[in-house]
């Protein structure tokens, strides 16, 4: 049989054919018998899309190279190396504001980042982010259960709004052994990022 690490490259070699290859293929067959068409066409996380799929969003619209197709993208989140080109031409309009995170946070990591950030001045100060190490599996146990702990005892958050990230797949990480923490189930996101009713959700950074 397949080792796990034979199992793991297996399955990124048929999601990487699909979305590269067979994705796009099923795209063009439904265009060609679908009459729908759309007065403009928005794309999220575009950096995650490969040159040769702009031709295919274009025919989306009611007026192809006419009507409004516009693109979000951040190339420092460029997660699958596409490398790919926008369709010109585009203008560009930068966006270098962060309105998504505390100014504690944007702090904490901002030396982490290739483009300059600003914080929006409307953003809350926010908790300053905690670093914690541990040696052993245990330890990192005990430290997620203590943060976990304080989070729904203290805190009175509802499961459904924590998300545990490991830097390994949940079967290899320290809950291998056990899937409970604080008395709660853990279970691996599954694709629409759910989990049971009551169970914490884990996932990496990556797929989360």
């Amino acid at each position: 049989g397949l080792s796990w690490m034979d199992s793991i490259l297996s399955g990124n070699v048929e999601a990487e054919r699909f979305y590269n290859e067979t994705a796009p293929e099923l795209l063009q067959k439904a265009l060609a018998s679908a009459r729908e068409r759309f007065d403009a066409v928005l794309v999220d996380e575009a950096q995650d899309f490969l040159s040769s799929w702009w031709p295919l969003l274009d025919t989306l619209l009611v007026r192809p190279g006419v009507d409004p197709l516009i693109a979000f993208l951040d190339p420092s989140q460029d997660l699958w190396d596409r490398n790919s080109s926008l369709p010109l031409p585009m203008p560009r309009f930068p966006l270098r504001l962060n309105q998504r995170n505390t100014a504690a946070i944007l702090r904490r990591f901002a030396p982490y980042s290739s483009t300059p950030l600003r914080c929006s001045p409307l953003a809350p100060e926010g908790e300053p982010p905690v670093e914690l190490t541990y040696s052993t599996l245990h330890e990192e146990r005990q430290l997620v259960e203590r943060q976990l702990d304080h989070l729904l005892r203290y805190e009175k958050l509802d499961a459904s709004n924590i998300a545990l990230l490991g830097t390994h797949h949940v079967e290899r990480s320290f809950l291998a052994g056990d899937r409970r923490l604080c008395g709660l189930p853990v279970e691996a996101i599954k694709d629409d990022g759910t989990v049971s009713a009551g169970a914490l959700r884990y996932s990496t950074p990556r797929r989360f």
